[in-house]
């Protein structure tokens, strides 16, 4: 199951050592736990001024939190799929 899902991690700054590999395998556990059978995790580690720009483009909100989800729009053709 876990060959069809994928954690992205991003750092703004430098990253730190086994940092990113542990954030890969925190985020697979959840997606597999949510009962994830394939998708993708995105994960950024920014600073504020980032994350504000981020809240104001995608979410229309004007301040920083510590995180923001935003969802990735599906394709066409998993619009349209009955669920189950």
């Amino acid at each position: 199951m876990a060959g069809k899902l994928k954690v992205a991690v991003r750092w703004q700054g430098r990253a730190l050592p086994g940092v990113t590999q542990r954030l890969r395998a925190v985020g697979i556990a959840a997606l597999q736990r949510a009962g994830a059978e394939e998708g993708e995790l995105s994960v950024l580690l920014c600073d504020d001024r980032t994350m504000e720009l981020l809240n104001r483009h995608f979410r229309h909100k004007t301040q920083a939190h510590g995180c923001a989800f935003i969802p990735r729009p599906r394709p066409p053709a998993q619009r349209h799929r009955a669920p189950g």
